[in-house]
Formats: C-alpha cells, structure tokens, sequence
C-alpha cells in the first residue's frame, strides 16, 4: 500500500473557476471522475491531505465559515463514494506577505507531518495542477504529478499505475492494489480467491 496522497483542490478535485474564487458551495463543482476515483484512492493509500492555498480569504473576498462550508460538502460527498480525506490544510495568506505559508513553500507540508509523524514521503504522492504544487512536493522529496483540464485525476492515478514503483504492490487493470504479503496469508485458503485472481497471482508472483 501507498502512503500518503497529498492533492491540491482547485483544479484538481473540483472544476477551477477563471479568474476568480470558489467563494460558496453552489460554485464548488467536482471534476468529471473525481469521486469515482477516490472509491478506488482509498483502497490503496493509508491517507489523503489537501494542501491548498486560499488567499481568496486574506484578500477578503470570502470568510473562513464560507471555506468550511465548502469543505464539509466536499468531504460528505467524497465519503458518500466510499472515499475519505485524512485532513485539509489551507494557508489564507497573501501571495505578497513576506515568509507566507502558501505553496510552492513547504509549511503546509511541514504541518502534515508533525499531525501525522508516520507519513513515509519516499511512499508518498503529490497531485497538483499548478507549477508551484509541483515545486512544493519536490521540495519534500514526494513523487509528483500534474494534472490539467485533459489529464485529469483519475489519469494521474494510472499513470502511477504504470509506474509500478514499489516491489510488494501489483496493479491490476482497474486500477486497484493489491498488497502481496496479504495475497500470501489469503492464500492459505486458495478457495477464498477467483479462479482469474489465482491465475493472475501465479504468472505476476511466481507462487
């Protein structure tokens, strides 16, 4: 299993609007895919944190209650489609504010790991659609990749299923995970496993 994703929101979960905020949840719209996506995100990453900034609030154009309402529609959805976000951290300050915690700075990450000490970066990814999300994840050592308004969430997540990086996880072809140490203990029981499950596992795992 995958550690943590870290996923910018604008552009990237919900549709961004052209020159100006998401100031409301009427205004807040998913991205085609986005909720069907994290039915299958949560099947293989230990957490999900949203790194995002919001100087639409330091700029006085909407209120932090407004963004928490956003925020709670989108986590309701979200676990509506069996999906789940760990936590969101947003930083309000202005782009122009000296040592500002937006992105492509790294305090919003830095914040990320002293609330959760067991997130393992070398495991971890950053999904964004801006340069300075990119920079940001870098900068932490995380894997990264871009999304825009074509390559969207659900085609980051096969292009990390391309990658196959990670030596104890096999990808099947919907995209899902499948941890092997757990597929050794399942088959003790091999009655338990699909017929093309136990075939697949045999050619890929040489059990």
């Amino acid at each position: 299993m995958f550690d943590t994703l870290f996923l910018d929101r604008d552009g990237v979960i919900n549709e961004k609007l052209e020159n100006r905020y998401v100031t409301c949840v009427k205004e807040f719209v998913f991205i085609d895919g986005v909720l069907e996506s994290f039915t299958t995100i949560s099947k293989f990453f230990k957490r999900v944190i949203i790194i995002t900034n919001q100087q639409g609030i330091g700029k006085k154009i909407m209120s932090i209650k407004q963004l928490e309402d956003i925020h709670n529609y989108m986590i309701s959805e979200i676990e509506n489609f069996g999906g789940k976000i760990n936590k969101i951290y947003f930083c309000t300050d202005l782009a122009s504010k000296e040592n500002n915690c937006r992105k492509p700075g790294t305090k919003m990450f830095e914040k990320a790991l002293v609330d959760f000490p067991k997130i393992d970066l070398k495991k971890s990814y950053m999904i964004g659609d801006s340069d300075t999300d990119i920079i940001a994840g870098e900068k932490m050592g995380i894997e990264c990749v871009k999304v825009d308004h074509k390559f969207n969430l659900k085609s980051a997540l096969k292009k990390i299923k391309s990658e196959k990086k990670y030596h104890n996880i096999t990808l099947t072809d919907d995209y899902s995970w499948v941890d092997q140490p757990n597929i050794l203990e399942v088959l003790k029981d091999a009655n338990k496993l699909d017929p093309e499950v136990k075939e697949f596992i045999n050619e890929n795992n040489k059990i």
